[in-house]
């Protein structure tokens, strides 16, 4: 008997011998830090030592640890025979099917569609095979319900959604028991500095910049704050600053707004307005770039904060020079404010969302949320999956016909290697969708959209439509593909140790050329900049700063969401700051390694706030600089 395997395989495989009868076997070779790799009832395929294959049922559910290993799995039926160390588990990707979804399919009143939802950057578009609008909600986001009996009035209590996250955006409309509703955010505005009372001019002793109010040119109030800068400023020179009365926890609002003026053209980017949780702005830790400005023209700057969780405690704000200025110019700020848009999801997947119009009727408690979707198309099918030694069968092509033109004009427009696809089966009764869709296959783009035309004597109507094809990879194979494989032996065979590729060839000394995330050579974040710096320094892989930084990130900010977050954040751009100091600016590591025996220090002392405090002295300048 063979699991329902749609789309690839996990290649976990059972860690130590276990006997028949056995309920409780232990694991590995799981996906690291793998969510949910199991739930509880899903099937589970294991080769017997005598050859046979047996499902059992999972009896909990499972994440995998920073080692890739699941301990002590329980299983029903006990094991039916013995299993020796090392044989292959066979794992179905997720999918679930409610009861509701159930009971229609059973009795065949529901209308089938396949639909298949895009991913690119700034939107996601949905290829159906039906004619139907679906209205569903992004399984991404969770099953949002009402959470609640006879709710009335304009604010919406919901839960089901995913955990500390934004879910909603003011304007977003859903349905809720066939009524539409629109979330209303407010979108209020708080003020951070109002640019009334005079700022500080950061170096007094020169006369390179010159800081006063002006009531000829300002947006609100009275006054706006006007600085004259000299082409002498250098480059990364804070050029004035306000002390705010007391620190600010801006940390809930996404975004911020102010006014700009410009007596001459700049170019985006040539001043940045900056936020710091120190007196004088010392080591800012958010900067907000002005865009091109026009000369003796207001614009107001309305930007996303790059993470605003961190503006806990801001305690000033001032401009930084960033461009080479040709000319001398004047420049004036007005109007400092932050805002949000967003609804977002506490600890437990619960939100309260403000809507228009008020909730009519009473909305049952547990209804489902659901936002509609438009689809094309008329018919989907999927190409042979065959297993072979290159994962051939974590690699597939969904084709879809019938598909409208007009949705071209969305597809071809975009970047599609490495993005998201997921396919979906809905059930449909009298035209809505019962319960929420089946997730068929999740996985990545990776060979892009074919097209062919279907002309009029193919269809009715004469309808122009299309067929289209897209090649998806299974994201299963993805996180088990090596990531990070330097230019060395040691870095190789630590993913392939029979692979003698460099043997012969001279190491690079004191060059480091990655690829990938560098997942081996030491996780994310500071420790990869670390272990740049330290083998600059001349010291092993293993020296002490490098296990202490190693067990913080570990034990200490992995097992938190804000941590979580941190290493994520900078795990994405840590890469490229070391390549840009390893190509031209080497004489940092010096300053990075006094930071990184600081942070040490804290760490060691129990710190830990003074710890991610110095991780943020050390990335941001170099963000700043390089980025």
């Amino acid at each position: 008997m063979a699991c329902p395997y749609i789309g690839g395989y996990m290649r976990p495989s059972i860690k130590t011998n276990a006997n028949a009868g056995v309920s409780v076997i232990d694991t590995k070779d799981w996906p690291a830090d793998y969510t949910d790799a199991l739930l509880q009832d899903e099937l589970i395929a294991i080769e017997h030592e005598d050859g046979t294959v047996t499902e059992y049922t999972v009896q909990s559910d499972y994440n995998s640890d920073s080692n890739g290993e699941i301990l002590s799995l329980s299983i029903s039926p006990a094991l039916s025979h013995n299993v020796i160390a090392d044989e292959p588990i066979r794992v179905p990707n997720r999918r679930k099917m409610s009861a509701a979804m159930r009971t229609a399919v059973s009795a065949e009143s529901s209308v089938i569609a396949h639909f298949m939802e895009y991913q690119f950057s700034g939107g996601s578009v949905l290829i159906n095979t039906s004619t139907h609008n679906i209205p569903m909600m992004n399984p991404d986001l969770g099953i949002p319900r009402v959470n609640g009996a006879s709710q009335t009035g304009t604010s919406l209590v919901t839960d089901g959604w995913i955990k500390k996250a934004r879910v909603f955006r003011h304007g977003d409309k859903f349905t809720l028991d066939g009524v539409e509703y629109t979330c209303d955010v407010g979108s209020t505005e708080v003020s951070v500095e109002d640019c009334e009372n005079l700022w500080t001019e950061f170096n007094k002793t020169k006369a390179d910049v010159v800081i006063t109010n002006s009531s000829v040119y300002k947006k609100q109030g009275t006054y706006s704050i006007k600085m004259v800068v000299d082409t002498s400023v250098k480059k990364r020179k804070l050029i004035g600053y306000k002390d705010l009365a007391s620190a600010q926890d801006i940390s809930k609002y996404e975004s911020v707004k102010f006014w700009v003026r410009s007596d001459v053209a700049t170019n985006a980017g040539d001043f940045k307005l900056v936020f710091s949780t120190k007196k004088v702005c010392k080591n800012p830790i958010e900067y907000i770039p002005f865009p091109a400005l026009e000369a003796n023209t207001w614009a107001e700057v309305d930007a996303e904060f790059y993470d605003n969780e961190v503006l806990t405690g801001i305690k000033s704000v001032g401009v930084i020079v960033f461009g080479n200025l040709s000319a001398q110019t004047s420049i004036w700020i007005d109007d400092i404010r932050v805002y949000t848009e967003w609804v977002k999801t506490n600890a437990s997947g619960q939100a309260t969302i403000k809507v228009t119009p008020s909730l009519s009727p009473s909305p049952a408690n547990d209804a489902l949320l659901l936002r509609t979707w438009v689809g094309w198309g008329g018919h989907l099918n999927f190409e042979q999956i065959d297993e072979s030694s290159d994962l051939k069968a974590n690699r597939m092509t969904a084709i879809f016909s019938g598909v409208d033109q007009s949705i071209l004009q969305i597809l071809l427009t975009q970047h599609y290697l490495g993005r998201y696809a997921k396919i979906y089966r809905a059930h449909f009764s009298g035209g809505a969708m019962i319960s929420e869709p089946l997730l068929m296959y999740w996985g990545y783009m990776n060979g892009g959209f074919r097209v062919s035309e279907k002309r009029g004597e193919d269809v009715e109507d004469d309808t122009r439509t299309v067929e289209i094809q897209a090649d998806l990879q299974d994201k299963i194979s993805t996180l088990n593909t090596p990531r990070g494989i330097q230019t060395n032996p040691s870095s190789l065979q630590a993913y392939f140790p029979d692979d003698g590729g460099f043997d012969g060839v001279a190491e690079l000394v004191e060059k480091i050329v990655p690829w990938g995330k560098m997942e081996k050579a030491g996780g994310g974040g500071l420790c990869v900049l670390a272990t740049a710096c330290l083998k600059f320094k001349g010291l092993p892989d293993n020296c002490k700063e490098l296990e202490v930084l190693r067990r913080f990130r570990d034990e200490y900010l992995a097992k938190t969401p804000e941590g979580q977050q941190l290493i994520n954040g900078y795990y994405r751009i840590v890469n490229r700051l070391v390549r840009e100091i390893e190509e031209c600016r080497t004489d940092l590591y010096e300053k990075i390694y006094k930071d990184i025996k600081e942070a040490v220090q804290y760490i060691e002392a129990r710190e830990y706030d003074k710890a991610v405090k110095k991780y943020y002295d050390i990335i941001n300048p170099l963000k700043e600089e390089f980025l």
